[in-house]
């Protein structure tokens, strides 16, 4: 599984919540990655992208079979697409979601199996909206914007 915006780990089995292989995928959360994903108060499109090498968690040289991705972005999320960059090149899309909805943060079982190996990358790009129309409402007012990081408020 491969996620964004703080994704929890799948497993952990080896007690590391940076990144966790394990038979079901790999889990990349929010420590994991240097930095942050600050997203400025009142944005309308703001974009983030980021990568990791799978190399450290390919246990023995054996690759890593992928039968699911998630990502997570909360409510402000617009669009997102996580993607394996394999070391002898190209881009193989785990998901794209043009269309970001809340109730998609869950895991989705990819239609093939995807293979990743030391020295393959995951790539996650993702976007917000944090402008005042794009607020939670409460009690039948938006509440002001302010500066977002990984999507929590």
């Amino acid at each position: 599984m491969a996620g964004a915006s703080g994704a929890e780990p799948i497993d952990t089995a080896n007690g590391d919540e940076r990144s966790v292989a394990s038979k079901r995928g790999l889990a990349v959360t929010s420590s994991a990655i240097a930095g942050t994903m600050k997203i400025p108060a009142g944005e309308a499109d703001v974009s983030h992208s980021f990568t990791a090498d799978v190399t450290p968690f390919v246990s023995a040289g054996k690759p890593i079979t992928l039968h699911t991705a998630g990502l997570h972005m909360h409510t402000r999320g617009t669009t997102a697409r996580a993607s394996v960059l394999p070391a002898a090149g190209g881009d193989e899309c785990l998901l794209d979601l043009p269309e970001w909805d809340f109730h998609w943060q869950g895991a989705f079982e990819l239609e093939q199996p995807v293979v990743v190996n030391a020295g393959d990358r995951i790539k996650i790009e993702c976007r917000w909206d944090n402008s005042l129309e794009n607020q939670p409402i409460v009690n039948g007012k938006p509440t002001p914007p302010m500066e977002l990081n990984w999507g929590e408020s």
